[in-house]
């Protein structure tokens, strides 16, 4: 039985067409959205990631909003307080 490897390449054309969204400013006074979708230890890891950044000096505080469950999104009115407050917003995706 022979394996595959399969190495994606995004044509030169489609690169180009691709608009990146501009990088966070992050600075030692900022907040960091933290997005819990419920999922086993998905808060612990979130939290985790946001103490390094605070410890590195690329924030100062974080908030968590924990989700109903991983299979709902989150509401508009959720979304729009997270991105009012948060200098960056971290969420965990896939298992």
């Amino acid at each position: 039985m022979a394996i595959e490897i399969v190495i994606p390449v995004v044509e030169d054309a489609a690169r180009q067409a691709l608009t990146l969204a501009p990088a966070a400013r992050l600075t030692p006074d900022g907040m960091i959205g933290l997005v819990d979708n419920g999922k086993f230890r998905a808060r612990e890891i979130l939290v985790a990631v946001a103490d390094r950044m605070i410890a590195a000096g690329l924030a100062g505080s974080y908030a968590v909003h924990t989700k109903p469950s991983a299979s709902r999104p989150i509401g508009s009115e959720d979304h729009a307080e997270l991105a009012a407050r948060s200098r960056l917003v971290l969420t965990g995706v896939g298992d």
